[in-house]
């Protein structure tokens, strides 16, 4: 509805463009042959085609313009789980027992579905060491040491899809 809307008002505009952009008109001919029409536009003159092709130039351009601008708007809204780069997440409350005795698998399963940036700075919070083992199925290479204070996640698109302690 809205895009209807919004050509219609580009069409208005078109037709408003063309009202007011030739001033006056004139008939050349030449040995009795007629050479088309003249318009005075602006502060020189062209013949009918240069400003019809002129038009059509301002007409593409402003309905590149519409489109551009409805695109840009913000008529849809994000699906229910889906989160902007706007919104913070609330990260898992603090354990002491993650620092006493080593963050348990059920606690760093937490993270999971949270975006890598997001699961990063909430381990951060939570004091735990983080890192990327595979990413958008690339693997990195990782040191073989076990450390309970750390996760290594998965992250395919941006999210967390998998995590283990070490």
């Amino acid at each position: 509805m809205a895009i209807r809307c919004k050509i219609a008002k580009l069409r208005s505009l078109l037709r408003g463009l063309a009202k007011n952009s030739v001033s006056s008109e004139s008939s050349l001919s030449w040995r009795g042959v007629g050479l088309g029409t003249v318009s005075t536009y602006g502060d020189g003159t062209l013949t009918s085609m240069a400003v019809s092709v002129k038009h059509v130039m301002v007409g593409l351009a402003a309905a590149c313009t519409a489109l551009l601008a409805s695109c840009a708007s913000d008529d849809t809204m994000p699906d229910a789980g889906s989160e902007t780069s706007d919104q913070v997440v609330d990260c898992p409350a603090v354990d002491p027992q993650d620092l006493a005795a080593g963050i348990t698998q059920e606690r760093a399963n937490l993270l999971l579905g949270f975006r890598e940036a997001d699961a990063e700075r909430c381990a951060g919070e939570l004091g735990w060491a983080f890192r990327v083992g595979i990413r958008d199925g690339e693997a990195f290479a990782l040191t073989m040491d076990y450390s309970a204070q750390r996760v290594t996640v998965e992250v395919q698109d941006d999210r967390v899809e998998g995590i283990a302690v070490g």
